[in-house]
């Protein structure tokens, strides 16, 4: 995998020796990496860990601290998004 280093590209510009910006490679500017994705349903996966680690009495992955800021994030979120015209 080609190793990418933004600050090459940010000193071309400093340096004047890029005048118009979609003369950039911004693949340069920009790691990708492939995302593997489960196919197990979040939820399910959720609910599973959870049913584990009441059966084995260990913590869950995901506590009720987690799910709590979670959904206060998530209020936030929509409130912010209530106050924005379309």
């Amino acid at each position: 995998m080609k190793r990418y280093d933004p600050r090459k590209a940010a000193d071309r510009i400093r340096s004047g020796d890029v005048h118009d910006l979609s003369a950039l490679n911004y693949t340069d500017l920009v790691n990708v990496d492939e995302l593997e994705i489960s196919d197990t349903e979040p939820l399910r996966a959720q609910l599973d860990s959870f049913v584990h680690a009441v059966n084995n009495r260990t913590r869950p992955e995901v506590t009720a601290e987690d799910g709590l800021a979670a959904v206060e994030t998530a209020i936030r979120i929509v409130a912010a998004m209530g106050q924005q015209a379309l």
